[in-house]
């Protein structure tokens, strides 16, 4: 069989190398019946409508805290990290098991209110999509959350300037493999030329300058 210079790869998303679906990160917040929060790094996330209403989708270990959190209040916010707090959201995805403000001042991030829920935003993070649980769906021991957007914060520098700067100020990174994220890169609109090497001029030795120079005027109508 033809390969047409293809390699496969195993099936199973932790043996992808490369990665060819990169996965955006996000810091998920929740509390429990007794108000400690709890925050949680995840990077299997999507949105599924556009909206209204505006779904999206996260998935997590049916065991972890967030997975019991949202259970029990229904609601969560998906905060939305720039690439100044890798380090910190890897610290964060390594022990999904604390909670309360004790693991929030040691990771050196702050909580400050939902405007809709009773889960926390992170104050360094650069915007905050607040939900509303919708519906579960449980897969192995993985836990797909449904939920619908119901308030959506950003800083508010990301409000102001050029589109391309809103992007490089939002600054959002994404999962690869064990060890490995990679940034955004930069914003350009779809009909711009992509940066790097242009064609500028060819230069054509002859021995026939004017036979060359005939060529050219006849085929193309090419000016001198």
């Amino acid at each position: 069989m033809a390969t047409y210079g293809k390699v496969e790869l195993p099936e199973t998303r932790s043996d992808w190398r490369p990665v060819p679906l990169p996965e955006q990160v996000v810091l998920v917040t929740t509390v429990d019946p007794d108000g400690e929060p709890h925050v949680a790094t995840k990077s299997r996330f999507t949105v599924v409508t556009y909206g209204p209403p505006t779904l999206l989708v996260f998935v997590c270990r049916t065991r972890y805290l967030t997975a019991e959190n949202i259970r029990a209040t229904r609601e969560f916010v998906i905060n939305v990290p720039g690439n100044d707090l890798v380090a910190t959201s890897w610290v964060i995805g390594s022990d999904p098991s604390g909670k309360g403000q004790a693991k929030f001042a040691g990771l050196g991030v702050t909580t400050i209110p939902g405007a809709e829920v009773s889960a926390p935003r992170i104050a360094e993070c650069r915007a905050h999509l607040e939900c509303r649980l919708l519906s579960t769906s449980e897969i192995g021991e993985d836990y797909a959350v449904f939920g619908e957007v119901v308030s959506l914060s950003v800083d508010q520098r990301l409000t102001e300037g050029t589109e391309e700067n809103r992007y490089r100020r939002l600054a959002p990174f994404f999962f690869l493999e064990a060890g490995w994220t990679a940034p955004l890169g930069a914003a350009r609109l779809v009909e711009e030329p992509v940066p790097g090497p242009r064609h500028d001029l060819t230069v054509l030795a002859t021995s026939d300058l004017k036979r060359l120079a005939t060529f050219y005027d006849e085929a193309f109508d090419w000016p001198r």
